[in-house]
């Protein structure tokens, strides 16, 4: 094993691995992180064309060609692990294809050669580690920097950890100077602040909120490949990892052509776009769309495993091979202990005997994709092994062998169809949907229709109404269990949860009275709660007024809304009097949402009285920890310079507005991908 451990505090062991098919035998409590997963592999060339094959080129674990495009995003990245505070977390997102995951191994790879332990978590060894009984004495004594790809799968286990790490005793410790750094970064295509998984993973707990570790505050979205340059680079380091002697043109004409293209920025599909055109000129390939890519290098990829199966004296019918590389795919890999009985059960729904036994399709898928340990690994990346899936079934028992997956192996698959109806659904490709459909109706559990409402984006028009129907039948199960189990402290909070959520995702497409009707449900409910235990769940109450007064402002109940977002500042004043660290940040937010009820009932002396201690305190906030609160403060400011104009105090207006900007231009210098936006605004 090329790996290296190091023991930590209490006894704890942080492990990182490198390489597939690593056995690690440790006896104390110990996280592991990988910079190898058993789903990459070398890059091997196919017998039929001595060329790479297409699939394992693009691959992010593969790294076959240098980083295009990223350097921006990387010193971001690079000044968050040298940031101050102990431990960290950041959020990044951005479609399929933009390269979240390659951006991430670059800087796992950098962080390493510096003395960090640094790797991904993959989603069962995150649920092992929080599942260890003494967790919150987990500690390190080495730097570590943990990625988590696909965070919404893990959204629960994040939870668990993170509101281990807010009350961790290294936060006491960073005052002497002599901690070492703990940075999480969750990579996921998608998030919402308070929505979904983002709610689940930065869930409070009874003392603070796992959001005061987000630096940034809010989610960082990756943009696409905009320099002409960088476009033409990837191609051409595409075309040359290939061995290909195909040449770009080099007129005005092709750059305009690759930059009108919806998937010209997009780093994955240049890459698809070079190996599709290895064998033609570029005209062919820049004639598809993104999900004509993708197909076509599905049906290559689904050629070549047929060619590796009859090379292996495979003497079934082709089509079983392709069912059971989508049935792996959807699965996201299959281990060696349960292929035979995937393939015996797989071939006997379809009506096929195997006289030599599972063995030989074994044998071939595991050469086509080999995973660790004699195991079959995915069509990767995501968008070409989707891709696969609608390429291989076309049959009619699709639905069954879907069912029978999601049995088995619920959250992967789940995983999967959501991110196939993301990525082909807009394309015009509706059997996801179905699939999709399926999925809702195998999960009536409570906890796994929760689950599945976390995990579906809140900006897909596609899937926003499907999206409200999982929430809502959720919480209708929930909520008969509350009924049920009115004693149930835990089912009661989930049912209150679930009516938040609710409340937003109705607001979302434009149900307002009903998005209200769930908001003050939600907030009735932790006021029960809230005075039968009033330290557990009083930032629950406030956070549930706050969000109900912004309903009630939506439907024009302006006095109602003032009236809420009173009662919870006043909460929050209460609470951060009482743990200062814990609530001041949610203390500033409700001001400021005060604020503005208090302009909208014409109250403007009072609103610039609550923007301006809003101000205050975040000032104090971004004084004591800059990186996590500069942010705040300059939406504070921008703020404050709108009520300050309201009582025709311009020049003060102008400060604040002033002041806010040049924060924002600063923050813009230092991380363009995070700040630009907030820059433009201001």
């Amino acid at each position: 094993m090329d790996g290296q451990h190091v023991e930590a505090g209490d006894g704890v062991v942080v492990v990182q691995i490198q390489g597939d098919g690593n056995a690690v035998n440790v006896n104390q409590p110990h996280l592991e992180l990988t910079r190898r997963t058993g789903l990459s592999r070398r890059i091997d060339n196919d017998p039929e064309t001595g060329k790479p094959i297409k699939t394992d080129l693009i691959r992010p674990f593969a790294r076959a060609i240098e980083l295009v495009g990223r350097e921006v995003e990387l010193d971001s990245l690079r000044r968050w692990l040298e940031s101050e505070p102990p431990i960290s977390v950041q959020v990044l997102t951005g479609e399929s294809g933009l390269g979240k995951t390659r951006l991430a191994l670059e800087l796992a790879e950098e962080a390493a050669t510096s003395g960090w332990r640094a790797g991904f978590i993959t989603r069962q060894e995150l649920t092992r580690f929080v599942g260890q009984t003494n967790l919150a004495a987990w500690g390190w004594n080495a730097p570590v920097l943990a990625i988590v790809d696909y965070a919404s799968a893990s959204a629960s286990d994040l939870n668990t950890w993170f509101l281990r790490l807010v009350d961790h005793r290294i936060w006491d410790a960073a005052r002497t100077g002599s901690v070492r750094p703990l940075r999480v970064l969750l990579l996921e295509r998608h998030a919402t602040i308070g929505v979904g998984w983002w709610a689940e993973t930065f869930r409070s707990g009874d003392t603070a909120s796992p959001e005061l570790m987000l630096n940034p505050r809010q989610p960082v979205a990756l943009s696409r490949i905009g320099e002409p340059k960088q476009r033409r680079e990837i191609l051409e380091r595409t075309l040359a990892r290939l061995g290909s002697n195909l040449t770009l043109p080099a007129d005005v004409e092709f750059e305009r052509r690759l930059a009108e293209l919806t998937w010209g920025g997009v780093p994955l599909l240049l890459m698809v776009a070079a190996v599709t055109a290895d064998r033609d000129d570029f005209g062919a390939a820049l004639a598809l769309s993104s999900d004509e890519l993708a197909l076509n290098i599905a049906d290559k990829e689904l050629l070549r495993i047929r060619n590796v199966a009859t090379a292996k004296r495979v003497d079934h019918d082709l089509e079983l091979v392709d069912h059971l590389v989508a049935v792996t795919t959807l699965r996201q890999g299959l281990s060696k202990k349960v292929v035979h009985d995937v393939i015996a059960t797989e071939a006997a729904e379809l009506g096929y005997r195997l006289q030599s036994g599972p063995e030989p399709l074994r044998k071939a898928l595991a050469t086509a994709l080999p995973a660790a340990n004699g195991g079959v690994a995915a069509v990767e990346p995501d968008m070409i092994g989707e891709a696969l899936l609608l390429k291989a079934w076309k049959h009619g028992c699709v639905l069954s062998a879907i069912r029978r997956a999601h049995r088995a192996d619920p959250t992967a698959v789940m995983e999967t169809v959501i991110r196939t109806c993301q990525d082909y659904v807009i394309h015009g490709h509706r059997e996801p949907l179905d699939w999709l459909e399926l999925v809702f109706k195998e999960r009536l559990g409570s906890e796994a229709l929760i689950e599945l409402a976390n995990a579906m984006p809140e900006s897909t028009v596609e899937l926003r109404e499907l999206a409200l129907k999982i929430l809502q039948s959720a919480t209708e199960l929930i909520g008969r269990l509350a009924r049920e189990n009115s004693d149930d402290v835990h089912i009661r909070t989930a049912y209150s949860r679930s009516l938040n959520n609710l409340s937003n995702r109705l607001s979302g497409v434009g149900r307002r009275e009903d998005a209200l009707a769930a908001a003050r449900k939600a907030a009735d409910l932790r006021r029960e709660l809230a005075a039968e235990r009033p330290d557990a769940f009083r930032p629950d109450l406030a956070g549930s007024l706050n969000n109900l007064s912004v309903h009630l402002s939506g439907v024009g109940r302006r006095e109602d809304a003032l009236d809420a977002a009173r009662e919870a500042a006043d909460l929050y004043r209460e609470l951060a009097a009482e743990r200062p660290d814990a609530f001041r940040p949610d203390l500033a937010a409700s001001l400021n949402n005060l604020s503005n009820h208090l302009s909208g009932v014409g109250r403007r002396e009072d609103a610039l009285a609550a923007a301006r201690k809003a101000a205050d305190l975040r000032r104090e906030l971004a004084a004591e920890r800059p990186d996590a609160f500069r942010p705040d403060l300059a939406g504070s400011l921008n703020n404050l310079s709108v009520h300050l104009s309201g009582v025709g105090r311009r020049e003060d207006a102008l400060a604040a507005a002033r002041e806010a900007a040049d924060l924002r231009r600063e923050l813009a210098a230092e991380r363009p991908d995070a700040f630009r936006p907030d820059l433009a605004g201001s």
